[in-house]
């Protein structure tokens, strides 16, 4: 037999999807080239590989047999181009990754400035739900993941990048956007559109609902993100959303974030891998660079819109710190060491400790990424820079 690589790539891609289109998309192929790398590969093995019933095709035996032992090969050929990565030094390599829908806002643009860095990494991105990125997680397909925080049945590493707030969101004309303070069980008589079961965001929302004892009134589910804010806009119900895909529709007036009891909710975008896998260079090039002052400003960037949006609404909040001592708190979770943190607010790397240090025993806290917690639930880690901690519009009940 005289098989290729890439013979077993596209089939493993094929077989995976069980769609020659969905194929083609993933590997920047015609269809036709698939069909024909398809072709060849069953014509070696003497053997057909699919079954072609309607419009739906299904792996023949022979077909499941090579499944399994081409994941095999294919992970020794992947160790194989990372230990000799490492030994001549990142140059090339391949990076596959997936994001949960909403990444849909950043990750793009952040794979834009890494391939300008690395453009010999091939990069092969997949944004999907959140069931979808866990599967391909279970079957070893993909290095990385950007997504909410991972469950813990699949052994899984995540590491917090960047805050995610959920906003509560309406339509302008919906009578709940003139109100101020409103209580959540005031929200049980609502509808709420909603994403499928197992999204973050949806189970975000349930959580709140049954913390509170209250029951979460469902009136659409609905596939995407920019679905929900179209049926926002229509006047069909509320829906929670996440900061980076409202502020166009925000700052436009197309739709308006409710000052609501328990919003916004506090989240945080996570770097996920599988706990046991060893990183290849590519994949601990990206978790790298998602630390460089590019990548944070790109980010920052992307909430610009969304701070001046809170400019104008703004409510304040009683904190049991100081300014300064907020500041430190912020700069601390969002990942600035203690040196950068005091360059950037002018004072020693010794104040700075002894600032945390403070707010560690007035907080009663032992750890410091119980500072992370804290930041995210009083709305210190909305995405910005110093010197100002913007105000957020949650809800009050002074």
């Amino acid at each position: 037999m005289n098989l290729t690589f890439r013979q077993l790539e596209t089939f493993q891609v094929v077989a995976r999807h069980l769609s020659f289109t969905r194929a083609a998309q993933e590997l920047f192929l015609t269809q036709p080239a698939v069909s024909i790398q398809i072709k060849q590969l069953e014509e070696q093995l003497g053997l057909p590989l699919f079954d072609h019933i309607g419009k739906r095709i299904y792996l023949t035996q022979a077909g499941q047999e090579l499944y399994a032992y081409n994941r095999k090969i294919l992970d020794l050929l992947k160790e194989m181009e990372m230990v000799m990565g490492e030994l001549k030094g990142l140059k090339r390599g391949r990076l596959a990754l997936s994001g949960v829908t909403t990444t849909e806002y950043l990750l793009p643009s952040l794979l834009g400035i890494f391939r300008q860095i690395y453009p010999d990494i091939q990069v092969s991105l997949e944004v999907t739900n959140r069931a979808h990125v866990l599967q391909r997680f279970a079957n070893n397909e993909i290095d990385l993941a950007v997504m909410g925080q991972p469950p813990e049945e699949l052994n899984l590493t995540g590491e917090p990048f960047l805050p995610n707030q959920l906003l509560l969101v309406a339509s302008p004309s919906h009578p709940l956007a003139r109100e101020k303070k409103i209580p959540l069980s005031r929200l049980a008589s609502e509808t709420f559109l909603v994403r499928e079961p197992g999204s973050g965001t949806r189970m975000a929302l349930e959580k709140l609902f049954k913390e509170a004892g209250l029951s979460l009134r469902i009136g659409l589910e609905l596939g995407s993100n920019e679905a929900i804010k179209q049926a926002i806009q229509a006047g069909l119900g509320l829906g929670v959303l996440s900061v980076y895909a409202l502020s166009l529709e925000l700052t436009g007036g197309k739709l308006v974030a409710l000052n609501a009891e328990g919003f916004p909710l506090q989240r945080y975008w996570y770097l996920v891998y599988l706990a046991e896998k060893r990183l290849s260079p590519a994949a601990r090039a990206f978790k790298e660079f998602l630390q460089t002052q590019a990548a944070r400003e790109l980010l920052q960037s992307r909430a610009g819109l969304y701070r001046a949006y809170l400019e104008t609404r703004s409510v304040k909040k009683s904190l049991p710190l100081s300014r300064r001592e907020q500041e430190v708190v912020q700069g601390i979770a969002e990942g600035y060491t203690e040196r950068e943190i005091a360059e950037r607010l002018r004072i020693s790397p010794k104040t700075v400790t002894t600032y945390r240090a403070r707010v560690m025993k007035k907080l009663h806290l032992s750890h410091r990424s119980q500072l992370v917690q804290y930041a995210l639930r009083t709305g210190l880690l909305i995405p910005s820079w110093f010197p100002t901690v913007p105000e957020s519009p949650e809800f009050s009940r002074g």
